[in-house]
């Protein structure tokens, strides 16, 4: 019996759209049946993550994520995730709220970082300015002697984010920007860890010779391997 997975979505849409669509892609399946059933809450009305964060305004997003996630445990899921890197600021206060394994995109990827042994490498971060500021990732990698860096340019960033967000199609400029300034900073491989950037994944691979991870994809290999194992 496959397990149902609760998604927490609308951080972005899209972003929860391809969460989905790798998800299927990434399924062995032959019939339905044997795809992840999946609860997703694509919450469009979620407050600004990256108000609450980095500009210290507006109403906060933790009730109405804790909101979300009581009631997709309700609703029968038996683990819940998120494709948004940044809102897993809250992921602690939300664990408290619910009795079901709840997925960490930060967690899949520290253990995949482990599992590649990187701890001589130069992890590049690609994230919300919002991601930097919380932490988000430091800790585990800081507490695993893994060497790190954020990659590119607040202000580039976070108007990248938001032209990915209003599906404005005349990004290339940008990102030819930002690969210039990820270049001068010579990481030995880039990590993606921001679902709005893993919507341009494939813009963001082509202008890369070093290896490029991206943190969605971990959280969808997790996600299937719950919802199918015994």
């Amino acid at each position: 019996m496959m397990k149902k997975v609760g998604i927490l979505g609308g951080m972005g849409p899209e972003a929860t759209l391809l969460l989905m669509e790798r998800i299927m892609k990434n399924t062995h399946a032959t019939e339905d049946q044997e795809h992840v059933p999946l609860l997703v809450d694509n919450n469009t009305q979620v407050p600004s993550r990256i108000n609450a964060i980095i500009k210290k305004k507006g109403p906060d997003p933790l009730p109405v994520l804790c909101g979300m996630a009581t009631s997709l445990e309700k609703s029968g899921a038996k683990a819940l995730a998120m494709p948004c890197n940044t809102a897993h600021a809250f992921i602690d206060e939300i664990r408290s709220k619910i009795t079901i394994p709840f997925i960490s995109i930060v967690d899949e990827t520290i253990e995949y970082l482990k599992k590649i042994r990187v701890q001589k490498k130069r992890i590049g971060i690609l994230a919300s300015p919002a991601v930097e500021i919380a932490k988000i990732f430091e800790y585990e990698l800081e507490k695993n002697d893994m060497n790190f860096l954020y990659v590119g340019d607040d202000e580039l960033r976070l108007s990248l984010i938001e032209a990915i967000k209003a599906n404005d199609k005349t990004l290339s400029n940008s990102v030819e920007q930002l690969s210039s300034q990820i270049e001068g900073q010579k990481p030995d491989f880039l990590l993606i860890a921001c679902s709005e950037f893993s919507i341009i994944s494939g813009l963001i691979r082509d202008k890369f010779s070093i290896p490029v991870i991206d943190t969605l994809d971990l959280l969808v290999e997790k996600i299937i391997k719950f919802s199918t194992c015994d």
